[in-house]
């Protein structure tokens, strides 16, 4: 049996968490998809939230500011806008450099988008959604981020 001194290469820069194995022929898929990330899968293509869906011109993300319905819980601010066609995108994240150095931004903006994508998001829903952490984000962990993100999205469609 190999020891467990750290993890072993996986092709497309997965590990399989068990060193000296080749992943390819000792361990069954079942065994090492555990250990990857949520948003791989083992062909090496994203499962996240497609591209076509992020809102990225600054123009429309601009309309959110001047137009958009806001509602604010301390650590997020939720901007909504109905949304006009099915092509369009559908939500956008912000997170400013007050919340902290590029590390810190990456994984509250990254924690955002896959609790959007898990139990915010609904391919018939009418409304577009702008999300804007606030520095308090930062020091939240992925379960209460979960909580408020959820919480303020049904605010948001009950009104």
């Amino acid at each position: 049996m190999a020891s467990l001194r750290g993890p072993a290469h996986v092709p497309g820069g997965l590990s399989c968490g068990v060193a000296g194995q080749r992943a390819d022929t000792d361990l069954s898929p079942r065994v090492w998809s555990a250990s990857l990330p949520a948003t791989r899968v083992l062909s090496g293509s994203l499962v996240g939230l497609p591209s076509t869906k992020t809102i990225r011109k600054t123009r429309a993300i601009g309309l959110f500011f001047a137009s958009g319905r806001r509602l604010n819980d301390g650590a997020l601010l939720l901007l909504i806008l109905p949304r006009a066609s099915e092509s369009e995108g559908v939500v956008f994240f912000v997170t400013p450099r007050k919340i902290g150095n590029a590390v810190v931004r990456n994984r509250v903006r990254r924690r955002m988008r896959e609790v959007f994508r898990r139990w915010v998001y609904r391919a018939d829903d009418p409304w577009m959604y702008g999300w804007v952490a606030k520095r308090s984000a930062a020091s939240l962990d992925f379960w209460r981020l979960k909580e408020k993100m959820v919480a303020l999205a049904t605010r948001a469609q009950e009104k």
